[in-house]
């Protein structure tokens, strides 16, 4: 693949993944088993007015292959192509109080999954997507009513999306940073992990039933969150390695 700039070249149907960048040859990992990591860069297409270049990073494994859009500001875009079955990378797991359990399918899908309590698949729901009822991109956590709803955390589309048990959309809100976690107490509150915005850093936010701030927090950056019967909140601090605890006072 001769010339400047990014050329690209894909054997389809093969095992072989070449990308030149200014003449520069990228071939990596091929090897036995499994049977390779790749590295694919292709130019964006003349008809995408966005510039969206597409890079296939990955394990090749019986010919999988995993896609990751990226922006001209090198951003990757982790938002899927399509909605996929069971599972791609869950992020959550509840039993609902008719014992079914509710699996958010987050990284690279999507979806929430419902099992019956015997764990077979009773249906899927949601499409990838930024903007619509039902549309998701990452669904991180959730939390479950006890009339059975679920309150599914839309971590990169920055909302908290309402369903009924059945997956019917019901409600959303929205005006928050991305939720990586939530939890609901038994007095109906609720209690958001949020990611930074353009405007303010992490924060723990506490919310009524219809999803009102009741009070918010900045903290340091935080993925995973719970709260005891008391309260009290427990967060879980990724890069420090430990769990910071937030007393209630009143």
């Amino acid at each position: 693949m001769p010339g400047r700039g990014l050329d690209y070249q894909v054997l389809r149907r093969s095992l072989l993944f070449v990308a030149s960048f200014s003449s520069i040859f990228i071939l990596l990992g091929i090897s036995a088993k499994p049977l390779g990591a790749f590295l694919f860069v292709n130019k964006p297409a003349p008809e995408r007015a966005d510039g969206v270049v597409i890079i296939a990073i990955g394990v090749f494994l019986i010919g999988s292959v995993f896609v990751v859009r990226i922006n001209r500001d090198w951003r990757p875009r982790w938002l899927a192509e399509r909605a996929g079955g069971p599972f791609n990378h869950p992020t959550e797991m509840m039993p609902g109080p008719s014992g079914d359990l509710y699996v958010t399918d987050g990284y690279r899908n999507s979806r929430v999954h419902r099992f019956s309590k015997d764990g077979e698949l009773i249906q899927s729901w949601g499409q990838p997507g930024k903007k619509e009822p039902g549309e998701s991109h990452l669904p991180h956590s959730m939390a479950i009513s006890p009339d059975g709803t679920l309150y599914v955390s839309d971590r990169a589309n920055s909302r908290v999306q309402m369903f009924t048990p059945d997956g019917k959309f019901i409600g959303m809100w929205t005006g928050m940073g991305g939720p990586n976690d939530m939890a609901r107490d038994k007095s109906g509150i609720f209690y958001l992990l949020e990611q930074a915005t353009a405007t303010s850093k992490p924060s723990v936010s506490v919310r009524d039933a219809n999803g009102a701030v009741l009070t918010r927090w900045e903290m340091p950056h935080a993925h995973g969150m719970g709260i005891d019967s008391s309260g009290n909140i427990y967060v879980g601090r990724t890069k420090e390695l430990r769990v910071d605890k937030y007393a209630r006072v009143h």
